[in-house]
């Protein structure tokens, strides 16, 4: 009888640590998505000429990411509101409204992600790839041969508007929709008397003139800061040395994380 007793109770505690060996198994292949996503955001910044240190801190990870792609500030503003405006909500038991304000808040962070995305040559379906699945896109972004340009951002948007064309000399007119003038004729050069053209010739041998007495030390003034700075340029990190320094703050924070809940639920 002892005996018996005895079996059940080694076979309780065996399959009692069976179990929480295999639920403290999930808790870290649960925290590994998070080290990819962090490592890949931190290479991205580090892509982009920002900190890299800046991927591992809340919500100003977001931040960056909105400067990155060169998003308006309203859009970081109405992602982090709708989604503490959803949590408040639905403490109050409304889950319908903080439904509203959570998708509200995924579209605007959406469009953070599509205005990095266009940073660095992608579209609109690779924004959806870091969305939905951040550790599989993040990577690709980080490690692929793709560059920061942040110009492309400006000429996406220009071809979106074809309203907006460019005039005689370059410059893309202001749209003013209540302004519904005509705009003024330049002058032709058949308007142009010849004392005019006589004034802007003299006035032009004097310029070059000017410019070639005063070439040598223009080239003395412009050469002296290029040297300078040159000699005082940082030091940028690899990309290896970007992961290293993620992986060793973020493995100690996460083990004692999976550590303390592992002992609140289990123990």
């Amino acid at each position: 009888m002892l005996f018996a007793v005895d079996t059940n109770l080694k076979g309780g505690l065996t399959m009692h640590f069976a179990d929480s060996s295999f639920n403290l198994f999930l808790i870290i292949l649960t925290w590994i998505p998070t080290i990819i996503v962090a490592a890949s955001i931190a290479l991205v910044f580090h892509k982009a000429n920002e900190e890299w240190w800046k991927a591992l801190i809340p919500l100003y990870c977001e931040w960056t990411e909105a400067q990155v792609g060169n998003s308006p500030d309203y859009y970081f503003l109405t992602f982090i509101g709708a989604g503490i405006a959803g949590g408040a909500v639905l403490v109050l038991e409304l889950p319908a409204i903080a439904l509203v304000l959570f998708v509200v808040s995924a579209v605007f962070y959406w469009c953070i992600l599509h205005n990095l995305s266009l940073a660095f040559g992608k579209g609109a379906g690779f924004a959806f790839g870091l969305f939905f699945l951040a550790p599989i896109f993040w990577p690709i972004l980080a490690f692929d041969s793709s560059e920061y340009q942040p110009d492309l951002i400006a000429e996406r948007r220009s071809s979106a508007q074809p309203h907006l064309q460019k005039n005689s000399y370059g410059k893309t007119p202001e749209y003013d929709p209540f302004n519904q003038t005509a705009p003024q004729e330049q002058p032709s050069f058949q308007q142009i008397s010849q004392e005019q053209v006589l004034e802007s010739q003299e006035t032009h041998t004097q310029q070059s003139h000017e410019q070639q007495t005063t070439e040598p030390c223009c080239q003395i003034d412009q050469q002296a800061p290029s040297e300078i700075f040159s000699s005082a340029e940082p030091q940028t990190l690899s990309r290896k040395a970007v992961v290293g320094l993620v992986l060793l703050i973020l493995v100690p924070i996460i083990a004692c994380c999976v550590l303390a809940e592992y002992l609140i639920v289990f123990l």
